[in-house]
């Protein structure tokens, strides 16, 4: 299932805020956030130069939504060191997509921003 165009920009105002406010203007060469939309999925993404060849960019998971349709229900995950997705268990699912966004801002165990 693909986003709606409003449903789109939704996303773009919640999330990509988050990953805007996240972002460092001074360090945006060094350090930035994006997310990236695939079918119902949103992830969010830290994205640093590689610390080897600084011409190269690596990506590193911060946390993956999924909207069930069907359920109208967002889910939350976060990424553990092994790169597997795991539920959040603080909040792990919503109807709205603003109070997922705040327990991810608000990291209250270090799981998405460290």
């Amino acid at each position: 299932m693909a986003f709606s165009e409003f449903e789109l920009k939704r996303i773009d105002k919640v999330i990509g805020g988050l990953c805007r406010e996240k972002t460092p203007d001074t360090l945006r060469d060094r350090l930035r956030y994006d997310y990236l939309v695939r079918d119902n999925e949103v992830f969010i993404t830290e994205i640093r130069p590689h610390w080897k060849d600084p011409q190269k960019k690596t990506e590193t998971g911060v946390a993956r939504l999924i909207y069930v349709s069907d359920q109208q229900l967002w889910t939350l995950y976060w990424q553990r060191v092994n790169l597997q997705w795991v539920p959040y268990e603080s909040h792990f699912e919503d109807r709205v997509l603003d109070a997922l966004i705040k327990e991810v801002n608000k990291d209250a165990f270090g799981v998405f921003f460290g």
